[in-house]
């Protein structure tokens, strides 16, 4: 049921000429080469991984019986010291747990592909180990602690191609996306007029140049710029039709409700705007002053024009928008200044926030220090990234691009994942945030458009890893019980008796909800990720088996995703 709609609702889509590819024959052809050229490079890693690994197996593989048994697995964990600081007797016990980790198939011995596993996640922990040493309880220190085990991991491409040069995107980054933004809202006119009007600067040789107390606000603004950039980003994507790294006027109102300034009227006694003093703010913002006939336009400034779309605000629009809005906040008592009347607003903004939007709503990094980047994931994809990279290719088509929205768009109707709240799917908002979030930050959102709306390989991973977390999805247990084939059989049952007015066997878990302020997961990401690729490899093959029940067929998988790929574009799946 769910992947005969998913099916047809996908081909609806790729039929529709607005899903075409959006970036330009130039962009696309850029994109593509370094999507291959980090393509290359990841292959390239995993290879010398996988070499690495052979080695060893055929160094402890003491009988040659081309299995490790559990002796020689514990003579590989005292070579690589792993059991150096666990008391004697406890080592064989840890021993036992971590060899039947491994052992999949429980047949007491690890084959190749098992023993790859443990010994490449050993390696990763003792260097994360070796790299933390004599350092503290900083939560900088810790991340940094990261790289080691990062550097070998599905991930190890984005130190290298994103501009953080990091895991993370860094505080730097931030900071040089603050500059590249304050430098065009000082370039835009109604801003200039809006700073002599408000004493804040004046106009000299075509150059705003601020006063103290302009300077006084543009500090003001870069210490809140961190958040109010994560607060754009949030909201630029909060309406599922809206257009990428741009807040629409629809996403401004939404962004001025749960800050707390828009509750359907305005009243001028209360700190509050009314739906057309919002309006007019964003109209005031997003007005572009076209240049008289005739006048010259260098390629930079009409670049710019034309990624600035007249009904959306970019992000040094919105940075604009906050100080007129932080213009019209009632000032306190004691407070002369409009860099201190900015500073109330943006504390009162912040509060109203922080008050309805959990912070790793906000914040992408906090769910990659605190969900992603971990041993169990990062074993988890290594062992899928063969599968994983055919659903991106299902997705891209031969040209191997960066994924658009629209292709994502593509890939969640085929998957059959849109749909309302009841039948456990998640909304188009919810999808748009996500892939919104799986991107790695960039400073200048003109310059760096066909990055910012789009996905890489490694961005893909982690848009996969966002949604295992919040797709609720039954676990092995739930499956043996109630004798389903694969997660796709239970949620169609779901959908059945939701239809027949009956409760679905398996309940729905709160942790889940996407939008709880302290949700508590009862799974590890590990184990969610299994039930989402359980769940998107049967729906691609509903006779390949499940992961979670130990029974996928990887050729039945892999023959069905080519017949599909060269449904849809006539060629053969890359190999």
């Amino acid at each position: 049921m769910a992947r005969k709609r998913g099916i047809e609702e996908a081909k609806t889509l790729k039929d529709q000429p607005a899903y075409d590819e959006k970036l330009t024959k130039k962009a696309a052809k850029k994109a593509a080469k370094k999507q291959a050229e980090e393509m290359k490079v990841f292959f390239e890693e995993q290879e010398q991984l996988e070499n690495r690994a052979r080695e060893a197996f055929m160094k402890f593989d003491l009988d040659e019986s081309m299995t490790v048994d559990i002796v020689e697995f514990r003579s590989m964990l005292e070579e690589m010291g792993v059991l150096d600081d666990v008391e004697d007797d406890d080592r064989q016990k840890l021993v036992d747990e971590t060899f039947a980790h491994f052992d999949s198939d429980n047949n007491k011995t690890l084959d190749f592909n098992e023993f790859s596993r443990a010994y490449n996640r050993f390696v990763s922990y003792r260097d994360q180990l070796e790299a933390s040493k004599g350092k503290s309880d900083d939560l900088e220190k810790r991340v940094a602690a990261m790289g080691p085990m990062l550097d070998t991991s599905v991930f190890a491409a984005r130190k290298r191609s994103s501009e953080s040069a990091a895991y993370f995107d860094s505080n730097e980054l931030i900071e040089k996306a603050f500059k590249t933004d304050w430098k065009r809202v000082e370039s835009s006119p109604s801003f200039a007029e809006f700073c002599e009007n408000a004493k804040l600067g004046a106009v000299k040789k075509k150059k705003l140049e601020l006063n103290k107390e302009g300077k006084e606000l543009k500090k003001a603004m870069n210490e809140n710029y961190a958040v109010l950039n994560r607060l754009f980003s949030f909201f630029s994507a909060y309406a599922a039709d809206g257009a990428m790294h741009g807040m629409d006027e629809s996403e401004f109102i939404e962004f001025a409700s749960a800050a707390g300034f828009y509750q359907g009227a305005f009243d001028p006694a209360n700190p509050v705007f009314g739906a057309m003093d919002l309006k007019g703010v964003f109209a005031q913002v997003n007005a572009e002053v076209e240049a008289p006939e005739g006048a010259k336009v260098s390629k930079k400034k009409k670049a710019e024009n034309a990624a600035n779309e007249d009904d959306v605000m970019l992000r040094f629009e919105f940075i604009h928008c906050i100080i007129r809005m932080a213009s019209l906040f009632p000032r306190g008592e004691g407070v002369h200044t409009l860099s201190a009347q900015a500073a109330d607003f943006l504390k009162y903004l912040m509060r109203n926030v922080d008050a309805k939007i959990p912070p790793q709503l906000i914040d992408r990094n906090i769910f990659r220090r605190d969900r992603l980047y971990n041993a169990g994931v990062l074993d988890t994809l290594l062992k899928y990234q063969k599968q994983i990279r055919i659903l991106y290719s299902l997705c891209v088509g031969p040209d191997f691009n960066p994924i658009t929205l629209a292709e994502f768009n593509w890939f969640m109707h085929r998957l059959d994942i849109f749909d309302d709240r009841k039948t456990r799917r998640l909304t188009p908002r919810e999808i748009h945030l996500m892939f919104t979030w799986s991107q790695t930050q960039v400073s200048d959102e003109i310059k760096a458009r066909d990055d910012a709306d789009s996905l890489a390989f490694d961005e893909f991973l982690e848009v996969i890893c966002r949604l295992a977390d919040v797709k609720d999805l039954p676990t092995a247990d739930d499956l043996r019980e109630h004798d389903f084939r694969h997660t796709v059989d239970a949620l169609d049952s779901a959908v059945e008796r939701l239809n027949d007015g009956e409760e679905p066997l398996i309940p729905r878990r709160k942790s889940s909800d996407f939008w709880g302020m302290d949700v508590k997961h009862e799974r590890t990401l590990s184990e969610r990720i299994d039930a989402f690729l359980d769940y998107a490899f049967a729906m691609i093959n509903p006779d390949c088996g499940s992961i979670l029940l130990g029974t996928f067929d990887q050729r039945a998988f892999v023959s069905a995703a080519e017949a599909e790929y060269l449904t849809l574009y006539g060629k053969e799946l890359p190999a």
